[in-house]
């Protein structure tokens, strides 16, 4: 079994993965999931558009994180222009973060 966002390491330039991801066949899933980028009131974010065009704050975990790789492919895909701030021990503390005003958001 493989995480999901193991496609997207040799794409981010992850030193440890040694492979071409485009050669990876998937069998399925057993989870289904959505995608989105969730932003705090006061962020100033209230359409796609305001995403792509102002600049804004995320919260993150990790390198590999799924938090993080949907942030810098949001950036890289779409042109937005997040800042990523990651470190956060969990998605929780994002959400904390994103409360008190360190961040406007999430994307996961």
């Amino acid at each position: 079994m493989i995480g999901r966002n193991l496609v997207n390491e040799p794409l981010f330039g992850v030193k440890g993965a040694k492979y071409d991801s485009a050669k990876i066949k998937w069998l399925g899933s057993i989870n289904s999931e959505h995608s989105m980028c969730t932003f705090w009131h006061t962020s100033g974010i209230k359409t796609t558009e305001d995403l792509l065009t102002k600049p804004v704050i995320t919260g993150g975990v990790g390198l590999g994180s799924t938090i993080d790789v949907h942030t810098r492919l949001v950036n890289n895909l779409l042109g937005a222009r997040i800042k990523l701030v990651t470190g956060y021990p969990g998605v929780a503390d994002v959400n904390l973060a994103t409360e008190r005003g360190e961040a406007d958001g999430r994307c996961c």
